[in-house]
């Protein structure tokens, strides 16, 4: 093993997303710059602790939902995955997964592959117990095993929420829990390994709103780029009109919220950027959005002022020294933001990104499709690589 780093990988084969961490972080061992300790755990068990829905997708908007499934095809394809929704999804795992924990640690990683592709290439029925004993059969196992590994999964699934784990996939790496797969960037980060490209290169269509730190963080490395194009928009009526949360983090479950508030520190500290949660939230957004529609050199300003000094953008007196700070004529904007143009623009804007799709901010209009959240630059970056 060496001086490399370790990476603690919570996970259920019921996750697809679980599988795409899994590849990436394979590949990075394979490559010398990590070891994994996988942590074969029950899904369901960790949502239930922590008071989540075993199918969270019920309650979303259809096409929030179909941008999501959008999105994960867009993953597997970079990886070379075939994933497709069984109709019964999620599964029973249970058994798959103390196939996993009775299995020699040596063989758990192509296993975990083989039960992956099973459920979600080839739509195979794992918990079907004649399903499961035929694939777990090359790596030694008998259904005895299964049985006997019972108290091995519980103490892992009970472990995973002990320490804050309320999704998969659950990584731990330098002390630190990231979730998600497309958080393995971020694992890179904190292990000290080099990062990837974190911006595309072709034109983009960027729908933000300043209310939103995630906007924050996927707007401003944007900025000055002649064939990026700015949509700010009205996040609140976006939600309205799509069904959904208006502060998406106020639904979330304690440890999912708890996790969050971290992870934007995370993201802001990958990209140098300095951050701090703003005392004034949700951020009335409504004037500083019209603002950077009469003048989009003060989207910058208003962004670092709301997200790095915690100021209160919304507030016209605030707004105006902002921008008289930064070099902007404050008083006339702040006074133009009541023209009737700029009020049409902004709905406008808001209304093309409810046509175009876009399920929150930050999202990103490109040749290869929409995609939503920061996080997602890389991932453009990495598929303009595949195309080129």
């Amino acid at each position: 093993m060496g001086d490399r780093p370790e990476v603690e990988l919570f996970f259920d084969v019921v996750c697809p997303y679980a599988w795409i961490a899994a590849e990436r972080l394979m590949r990075m061992e394979a490559a010398g710059e990590l070891v994994i300790r996988w942590r074969p755990m029950l899904l369901g068990g960790v949502l239930r602790a922590v008071g989540q829905a075993d199918r969270p997708m019920d309650a979303m908007a259809p096409a929030k939902v179909a941008h999501i499934q959008a999105d994960l095809d867009r993953q597997a394809s970079a990886l070379g995955l075939s994933i497709r929704y069984p109709p019964d999804h999620p599964r029973r795992t249970v058994n798959a997964m103390r196939a996993l924990v009775a299995v020699d640690p040596a063989r758990l990683p192509d296993l975990a592959r083989v039960l992956w592709r099973a459920y979600w290439t080839e739509g195979a029925q794992i918990a079907h117990q004649d399903v499961l004993e035929r694939l777990i059969a090359p790596f030694g196992l008998t259904w005895d095993d299964v049985e006997g590994a019972r108290d091995g999964l519980f103490a892992n699934t009970t472990e995973a929420v002990d320490r804050g784990v309320f999704g998969a996939p659950g990584m731990f790496a330098g002390g630190r829990l990231f979730w998600g797969s497309d958080r393995v960037i971020a694992v890179r980060h904190a292990l000290g390994l080099p990062l990837p490209p974190l911006e595309p290169t072709g034109p983009l269509e960027v729908f933000h709103d300043f209310s939103s730190p995630y906007s924050y963080l996927g707007t401003v490395p944007l900025l000055g780029r002649p064939d990026v194009t700015l949509r700010p928009m009205l996040l609140g009526a976006l939600f309205q009109t799509l069904g959904t949360p208006v502060v998406p983090i106020a639904s979330f479950g304690e440890a999912r919220r708890a996790w969050t508030l971290r992870d934007v520190e995370q993201q802001a500290e990958m990209r140098g950027l300095p951050f701090r949660f703003s005392p004034v939230f949700p951020l009335r957004s409504v004037l500083p959005l019209r603002v950077a529609l009469q003048e989009p050199a003060a989207t910058g300003p208003i962004y670092a002022a709301t997200w790095a000094d915690g100021l209160d953008t919304g507030h016209p007196d605030v707004l105006r020294e902002v921008l008289d700070s930064a070099g902007l004529a404050g008083l006339d904007l702040v006074a133009g933001a009541d023209d009737p143009a700029v009020k049409a623009r902004l709905r406008e804007n808001t209304e093309r990104a409810v046509s175009v799709g876009v399920p929150g901010a930050p999202s990103y209009l490109h040749a290869l499709g929409l995609f939503w959240g920061q996080d997602r630059l890389p991932l453009i970056a990495e598929l303009e690589g595949l195309q080129a």
